[in-house]
């Protein structure tokens, strides 16, 4: 049930369709089977593969429904913890260097490969004594280590290296992007809090270019922590269109790319103000900063500055309004953040919260811009998108729309909507595999315009 057939292109190996994917095994290593080497596949079982990645979540959600005709749940008297390895996979058309489609190639073969220990099963239905119904809840065994562990252990060092020890030692984990771009050293002591806790905690002091961290995971690369930098300096993964109509006819390698750049569907829960905004501290803050070694105080107060703010696109993502009694970038008293330092604690290191600041200020607006502008679009599966990915969209105006399907010129000013075409990143992805194929609903958010609002 699980097994989707590829649509293959005449004379070739890879498939048409963006949708298309092969689930090409699904083993289960029930506990009561001693032998590491015995497993049950349960990929004909599988009725609809459900993935979760999300920029604010260090571990992945994975769901399996199961349709079951043979007492699984009693057979191997499952409880949780089990083993499942699945590796979910498709061949797809190549591009040349320069980016066209390749119909000389033989295809390149995508994949994730995901090993997964159920936490949790649950919502079991039986309509009949033919079969029964429920569903498998899984993560990455990242996860229950985080839950079996403690750290109490003095540190030192740059806080990412700190959270690189994390992730590699306590954590044991074996696919992981980890960038070690931050500034500052600190020293301290883990005060008893669980790993993925104590990454959260010092990632409010890491900062590279006073742009936040990210700690998250994903299905492409696992354990991932990167700054907002970096990933600004990303080459953008892909180029998507919410437009009516198709150039390529049919299941064929030009209309695989097509596919996989057109929006199925897009909403948006907008949220755009500026109240919340300025209470936020999003155009403006300040900080209270004390020293409790040398009895020193110090306030600063932070402004939105364009020009000195990266930013995925040109503009700034608000205006000052012609009516309102005051500026937006003049109200630091809105949001206040207060800091106790202790430089003499340590010779040749701050405390945790040496490296915090003007640059946590900065970071803070940095998130909070990030929520100007969220889109949520549907599209034909792609196995090498993950969060953190940069995307440009193409919307087409309102009314628009049957212009479009005779006059192909979407680039034209006239049928594009401005103002929600431009660049985001991906900050949440949903993937689901069932018998209609793969898509996924992606969640993207944009810091600025591309329009001077």
């Amino acid at each position: 049930m699980s097994k989707k057939n590829n649509s293959v292109v005449a004379g070739k190996g890879y498939t048409g369709r963006a949708s298309d994917y092969r689930m090409h095994e699904a083993k289960l290593y029930p506990n009561s089977l001693n032998d590491n080497d015995n497993y049950v596949d349960i990929s004909n079982m599988i009725a609809l593969t459900t993935i979760i990645e999300d920029i604010d979540t260090p571990f992945l959600e994975v769901t399996l429904n199961i349709v079951d005709a043979t007492s699984l749940i009693e057979t191997f008297t499952l409880n949780g913890g089990e083993r499942i390895v699945i590796q979910l996979n498709r061949k797809a058309p190549s591009l040349t260097d320069t980016g066209e489609y390749d119909p000389n190639s033989d295809g390149v073969l995508e994949k994730w490969n995901l090993e997964l220990y159920i936490t949790e099963i649950r919502d079991l239905v039986r309509e009949s004594n033919v079969k029964q119904y429920f569903t498998l809840v899984c993560t990455t065994i990242e996860t229950y280590r985080n839950a079996s562990r403690i750290l109490d252990r003095a540190f030192k060092g740059s806080v990412a290296d700190i959270i690189k020890t994390i992730i590699t030692n306590d954590l044991s984990s074996t696919k992981s992007r980890i960038e070690t771009d931050s500034v500052g050293t600190v020293s301290g002591i883990f005060p008893r809090i669980r790993p993925m806790q104590a990454i959260h905690w010092l990632s409010s002091s890491s900062f590279d270019n006073s742009t936040p961290f990210f700690f998250f995971a994903t299905a492409k690369d696992g354990l991932t922590y990167r700054s907002y930098n970096s990933i600004l300096n990303d080459e953008v993964h892909n180029s998507y269109e919410y437009s009516p109509y198709f150039k390529e006819q049919g299941d064929s390698g030009k209309s695989y790319f097509e596919q996989q750049k057109k929006i199925i569907n897009i909403s948006s829960p907008l949220n755009i103000g500026k109240a919340a905004n300025i209470a936020r501290g999003t155009y403006s803050s300040n900080v209270h900063v004390l020293d409790v070694s040398n009895k020193s105080y110090e306030q600063r107060q932070y402004s939105y500055s364009p020009e000195d703010m990266r930013k995925l696109n040109e503009f700034a993502p608000f205006n000052q309004p012609k009516d309102m009694p005051f500026d937006l970038n003049d109200q630091s008293g809105a949001s206040s953040h207060f800091i106790a330092k202790n430089t003499g604690a340590y010779a040749d290191a701050d405390n945790i919260s040496g490296p915090t600041g003007m640059p946590l200020l900065k970071a803070a607006a940095y998130k909070n811009n990030l929520e100007y502008m969220t889109q949520v679009i549907n599209i034909n599966g792609d196995f090498n998108l993950s969060v953190g990915a940069l995307v440009d969209l193409t919307v087409i105006r309102v009314g628009d729309a049957e212009y479009a399907k005779a006059d192909e010129e979407v680039e034209s000013n006239i049928m594009v909507d401005t103002l929600s075409s431009c660049k985001y990143m991906a900050t949440r992805i949903v993937s689901t595999f069932d018998t209609e194929g793969f898509f996924q609903t992606v969640t993207v958010q944009s810091d600025s315009s591309a329009i001077k609002l």
